[in-house]
């Protein structure tokens, strides 16, 4: 169980050798919650997030693990997909996301001041409605010292 956290990174890594498509586009992020392998009660599984996504960059704001209001931003350096068939709309995405976030302090060792570093890798289901909408579900892996935080969210996005 200690070595997923490596796992995750390096199945990311390894899966950025093919860059996405990256035409312009937003997105709105809504989250369906958070579970941590730590297993704390006092941790918050319940994160409330709400973000906003442009092609490279993104913004949340959300409740953290403990109970305080948090923001979130990043960009991403390094991204893949593959649409497994043309028959069905469906792609499956990775990226990994270099970020930051508020609402820690000195709880986290990654911490910088105000902000906490992290290397997010994040895998996705795409569903193309139309030419230029689609939705999705992600999930993104956080490391932490107790083992980390897997963070599922719902995505509505607008291709232009």
């Amino acid at each position: 169980m200690k070595l997923m956290p490596f796992a995750i990174i390096l199945l990311t890594l390894v899966s950025i050798m093919v860059e996405a498509d990256n035409s312009d586009e937003i997105s709105i992020l809504v989250g369906v919650g958070t579970y941590h392998f730590s297993k704390d009660p006092e941790h918050n599984n319940r994160n409330d997030i709400i973000g906003l996504l442009t092609n490279n960059w993104f913004i949340t704001r959300y409740t953290n693990s403990h109970k305080g209001e948090s923001w979130g931003f990043g960009y991403t350096i390094g991204n893949w997909q593959v649409q497994p068939t043309q028959k069905y709309p469906v792609t499956l995405k990775s990226r990994i996301w270099a970020g930051a976030a508020t609402g820690y302090g000195d709880r986290l060792k990654l911490h910088w001041g105000p902000f906490t570093m992290a290397l997010i890798p994040e895998f996705a289901t795409e569903i193309r409605l139309t030419d230029h909408w689609a939705t999705g579900l992600s999930s993104l892996y956080i490391w932490t010292e107790q083992g980390g935080v897997l963070v599922n969210g719902v995505q509505l996005k607008y291709r232009f």
